[in-house]
């Protein structure tokens, strides 16, 4: 999907928006955000916001990356490309809720936060290069129902290679949890929400594990037993609400300049 439709797969299409791949139900598999690239300058001023081309040539399907060469002419060299990737939950079963002391719930179409209940949602193949710095990353929720005030929950990830679903109560149970975490409260009103970063969390399992070819994220939210809620919307309630995870990431030992200025 490029400007809202369907690319045809045979003209050529320039675009500064997002190219998403999606399924027929609308969940996004992943896709391309729309690229930075930063020169080694360290000023805001050497950054600038790209587009892409999609184009056919012989069998193959080519997504390419543009900058202008005006901006090239003037910039710092080396020159560093500042991906962004974005994934959404899309299996049934890859959100899922429990309670600690009862019932498991992998296809309901709401997860609570809140009411002293678990969550999980996982991302089946996240691809992150060895050594990349993480410069943004968060969770982005559908906002479903509330009751109450929600509480305050704590988000962390599963400490695994690649995690599997979880497919009981037991199982979520079972599962090591990272030490790096968030708070994370959801909403009373309103559309699509993000949590606060998760670089640190991200940062651990990159620590341990290696993403570069692609391997499962499950992230994990725990509440203390009250009878307050805000949930979110899950896969089984509609694919093009399932939960999402975004990251903005620099593969390169030179840096993103931009980031560098902004922590000065």
């Amino acid at each position: 999907m490029v400007n809202g439709a369907a690319w045809d797969k045979k003209s050529t299409k320039d675009t500064v928006n997002s190219i998403a791949f999606q399924l027929p139900g609308g969940a996004v598999l992943w896709s391309f955000a729309v690229p930075t690239a930063y020169d080694s300058s360290g000023t805001i001023e050497g950054s600038i916001t790209g587009g892409m081309r999609l184009k056919k040539r012989g069998n193959s399907l080519y997504v390419s990356v543009r900058f202008p060469k005006s901006w090239i002419d003037t910039a710092v060299f080396p020159i560093v490309i500042g991906p962004t990737v974005d994934y959404q939950v899309g299996a049934s079963g890859d959100d899922c809720m429990w309670y600690p002391y009862g019932d498991f719930f992998p296809t309901y179409p709401d997860v609570d936060m809140g009411c002293g209940s678990k969550f999980a949602v996982r991302f089946a193949s996240v691809t992150i290069p060895d050594g990349a710095t993480i410069d943004t990353s968060y969770l982005s929720f559908r906002d479903h129902s509330s009751s109450g005030t929600p509480p305050v929950c704590t988000l962390s990830a599963e400490d695994a290679a690649n995690p599997s679903q979880i497919t009981s109560r037991s199982d979520g149970e079972s599962r090591t949890l990272t030490t790096n975490n968030i708070e994370i409260t959801s909403p009373t009103s309103g559309g699509w929400w993000n949590s606060d970063s998760l670089n640190t969390i991200i940062d651990e399992l990159m620590l341990s594990y290696s993403y570069a070819s692609g391997s499962a994220m499950q992230f994990i939210v725990v509440d203390t037993l009250n009878s307050s809620y805000g949930a979110v919307s899950s896969y089984d309630h509609y694919s093009g609400y399932a939960p999402k995870l975004h990251i903005e990431y620099t593969e390169a030992s030179v840096g993103n300049p931009d980031y560098a200025y902004a922590q000065m």
